[in-house]
Order: structure tokens, then sequence, then C-alpha cells
């Protein structure tokens, strides 16, 4: 309800905004055009009435982008700190909180439950996993889960595994892009070569048709 709010009032100030112009222009000009002056109207109000939703797109995008980098560092940050021998996961806890910006809150609540020998840790990450909406962090999350209960090399091992993961699809989505730009390149060649062959054959058509050899 509160979108459709800012949706309408954003079309409330174009429309508002454009009367004003054309009301503005019609003293100093009677003759101008008002039936297109009415449509540029019409059309600024109708993009204005979507420029909320396309904000907030590109603020989700933004947000997505960031979040991703900043887990990304963390995941580096872990993996850093867990090949330190001996490990005390308190302390790597501290180092990824001291780092970190939007997961902050759930890191401390890990590092809270870590701390107190009373908290269920099984089930307080059943719970943290199950409110994350990113698979991304509800994986990262998984790998803490195991390296506080379970086994610490191996949640180090499993996230250098996914590093080699995203490292491989990395490669192999850069040279299908290159693949696509040389198969267009090709492309955009030969229809280059089609249209300066028809350039160059054009004269000689012509006196053809003119000497009555044409067909």
């Amino acid at each position: 309800m509160r979108s459709i709010k800012a949706n309408v009032v954003c079309m409330g100030v174009c429309l508002i905004f454009g009367l004003s112009m054309f009301f503005t222009d019609l003293m100093v000009d009677n003759g101008i055009n008002k039936l297109l002056y009415i449509y540029r109207i019409i059309i600024a109000s109708c993009v204005g009435y979507f420029l909320p939703e396309v904000y907030r797109s590109l603020k989700k995008v933004y947000l997505k982008t960031k979040l991703a980098k900043e887990l990304y560092f963390l995941k580096k940050l872990f993996v850093i700190c867990g090949s330190v021998k001996p490990v005390d996961f308190g302390k790597l806890m501290k180092s990824l909180i001291a780092r970190s910006e939007h997961f902050k809150k759930d890191l401390v609540a890990i590092y809270e439950a870590h701390q107190k020998s009373s908290t269920d840790t099984e089930i307080f990450y059943q719970e943290l996993k199950a409110s994350a909406k990113d698979l991304e962090v509800k994986l990262f999350y998984e790998k803490l889960d195991m390296a506080c209960n379970y086994d610490f090399d191996l949640s180090v091992k499993t996230i250098k595994d996914d590093f080699a993961r995203e490292k491989r699809e990395s490669i192999r989505k850069v040279k299908k892009k290159v693949e696509i730009i040389n198969i267009v390149g090709v492309l955009g060649l030969f229809v280059a070569l089609t249209v300066l062959v028809l350039y160059l054959l054009a004269p000689w058509i012509e006196m053809l048709e003119i000497s009555g050899f044409g067909w």
C-alpha cells in the first residue's frame, strides 16, 4: 500500500509540474501545439508513476551486490584465520564481527550462543539458517555451524572448495561471453561484407539493366 502511494505521489508531481509548464508556455505563446503538449504530460506522468519501482529495483540490486561482496570477504577471512593453528572459534568470530556490517547482528548472536553453555547450538543454527533468505548466506551459516559443533578443518576445506567452484564457473562464463562476442563479430563481418559487395555491384547491375541485359 505504501509503495502504491509513492507511485501516485510521483505521478501527481509530474502531472502538476507538466500542467504548470503547459499553462506558463500557453500564456507566453498561444500558438503552441496543445494536443502534443498534453500527450507529453500524460507520458511524463506515466513514467513518473513507475519511478519509485525503478528506484526500488536499483536499490535492491545494489544491496544484493554489496551483501555478496561482504559475504565473500567474510568467507575469505574465515579461511585465512581458520588456516592458522591453533584456531579459537571465539576469536575468529570476533574478527568476523569487527569487519562485518550487514551480518554483524547474526554474527554477534552466533558468538554469544557459542559463549553460553546453556544454549542449544544445534537448534540455534537451525533457526538461524531458516531465517536466512539468501542461499549463499544460509550455506555460510552452515559452515559456521560445522566449525562450531563438528569439524573446523572440514568447514574451512568446504569454503575453499566453494571458492574453487566459483572460480571455475566464472571462467566458464567468461569463455561463453567471448564465444558469443566472436559469433556476433563474425556475423557482423559477414553482414558488412555483404553490404559492401552489394554496394560495389550496384553500378554494374544498373549498367546491365540500362543495356537491356537486366533480369
